[in-house]
């Protein structure tokens, strides 16, 4: 299966496009994990308290209503990149150094230049992002004047299961918001999961918990049909 980062120059949206699938099917089991509980973050000890559960997090950046931009949060003067909260992006700024995307590597980023997957332009690094760095979720904490994105990065976060019944409505989900690769969607996806798969012609036929998927692209590697066996 292929990884996006060993496509020969991997763009931002296509990363992002990579890990829809992932970042929305653990975004999905964070959420319905965190249910309605409250919340408070302590970003000096790179942690967000959800009820009784505490989790270790990193601070990705911010998105300002003020003046249309994502901020990194390594570059944001309060933090630095050397913040317990930020250290982990670092891997983010070598990726796109190797991989020449500047969205990864500038410390601010016009919103205006980034795909809108539906939810806002932040969303298109939050997923990217998320994705990378193999966060279990991430969390918004919306302030004056923005939003502030957390990706959580505790290891204790229990992994959702792939849902062969769910699948075809969280790959929908993930082509329409992401459609600028969907085999690449559809190959992380199963790679991510460590679930085997094989290539018949134009399909790609995976086994999910007993059950035989395949996923139909045409000549332009748009999925175009995904059938799951009973």
């Amino acid at each position: 299966m292929t990884s996006p980062l060993g496509l020969q120059q991997p763009t931002l949206d296509v990363i992002a496009a990579a890990y829809a699938a992932v970042v929305l099917e653990r975004q999905d089991a964070f959420e319905a994990l965190a249910g309605g509980a409250s919340w408070d973050a302590d970003l000096a000890a790179a942690r967000l308290q959800i009820g009784e559960r505490t989790l270790r997090i990193a601070l990705l950046g911010s998105a300002s209503d003020a003046d249309g931009s994502w901020l990194w949060a390594w570059d944001n003067p309060t933090f630095g990149p050397d913040h317990p909260a930020t250290r982990p992006l670092r891997a983010l700024v070598e990726v796109g150094r190797e991989h020449d995307i500047p969205e990864l590597v500038r410390p601010v980023v016009p919103l205006s230049s980034l795909s809108d997957p539906g939810d806002g332009p932040a969303m298109t690094i939050v997923t990217a992002a998320s994705g990378l760095l193999g966060a279990g979720g991430y969390w918004p904490a919306p302030y004056d004047g923005g939003i502030a994105y957390l990706a959580v990065l505790d290891r204790a976060l229990p992994a959702p299961t792939p849902d062969a019944l769910a699948l075809a409505e969280l790959m929908q989900r993930a082509i329409t918001a992401y459609p600028h690769d969907n085999r690449l969607t559809v190959e992380t996806y199963l790679g991510v999961h460590g679930l085997s798969a094989r290539v018949e012609a134009s399909t790609v036929v995976a086994e999910l918990g007993g059950r035989e998927a395949r996923f139909e692209f045409d000549a332009t590697d748009r999925l175009t049909a995904l059938e799951v066996s009973e």
